[in-house]
């Protein structure tokens, strides 16, 4: 199976778009959070990393 995707084929706007995106991506990423809550979001993404990849094996952990 093969993907191929043309990047010459987006219109201006698609282009606006992504620099959109990509703006907004890097404005989250340089936001600093209170260690407090910095921890919190580790812990909620480290669980449900967790649980995602037992589930893909199988295993729901329920």
């Amino acid at each position: 199976m093969n993907f191929r995707f043309d990047l010459g084929e987006l219109e201006p706007a698609d282009w606006m778009r992504l620099g959109e995106a990509t703006a907004k991506i890097q404005w989250i990423f340089s936001a600093v959070l209170q260690p407090g809550i910095a921890e919190q979001l580790l812990r909620v993404y480290l669980v449900k990393g967790i649980r995602a990849t037992t589930a893909i094996e199988g295993n729901t952990l329920d």
